[in-house]
């Protein structure tokens, strides 16, 4: 586990799901880990259905957006969060 943590913050950790989809099991499905690396596609879809869970990633992330659940990519309140996020991003 701490060797798991050690990949997970490491530079770039947050953009590979191929690391994580290497991971056991138990840590792809980890909740602060998935936080910790703000990657929604290799959640567990209960969590890809968790509102709160989405809203903390896509706010870092909204990348991840389209691994929501169909009913989140609906949900007003996470469409907002996302329209924020993606505005606040600067284009070059």
């Amino acid at each position: 586990s701490k060797i798991i943590w050690t990949v997970v913050k490491a530079p770039h950790c947050s953009t590979s799901s191929a690391v994580l989809q290497a991971f056991p099991p138990q840590y792809r499905t980890n909740k602060r880990i998935l936080l910790a690396t703000l990657n929604l596609k290799v959640a567990p879809p209960e969590l890809q259905d968790d509102k709160e869970f989405v809203l903390q990633i896509i706010s870092q992330n909204p990348t991840e957006f389209q691994y929501a659940s169909e009913r989140l990519r609906g949900d007003h309140e996470v469409i907002r969060a996302y329209l924020k996020t993606v505005s606040d991003i600067p284009y070059m």
